[in-house]
């Protein structure tokens, strides 16, 4: 979604019927990384679990603010690919 040309103005709609399929779509985008990084970082440990929420809380959030200064596309796809690295390297440690 935030890809496309229209998601400020899909993220800003006010309708309830709006709202409402965007909250579904961000959280089974939400389910599908929890479920990634389950697999990819597996554990049942407080520790493990946490440093899920972590990864997942910055994958979520970042990109928001890559957008902060309008990058070009090529700039904002460096960034998303830097953060990826990152959290794989994290992963990977």
């Amino acid at each position: 979604m935030a890809a496309s040309e229209h998601s400020d103005e899909i993220m800003g709609a006010k309708t309830a019927d709006t709202a409402e399929e965007i909250q579904q779509v961000v959280m089974r985008l939400r389910g599908g990384l929890a479920a990634f990084l389950a697999r990819a970082a597996p554990g049942r440990s407080q520790a493990a679990s946490a440093r899920r929420a972590e990864w997942a809380e910055v994958l979520e959030l970042s990109p928001k603010g890559f957008k902060f200064d309008t990058p070009a596309v090529a700039v904002y796809r460096r960034r998303l690919t830097t953060l990826a690295r990152g959290v794989a390297a994290d992963i990977d440690a």
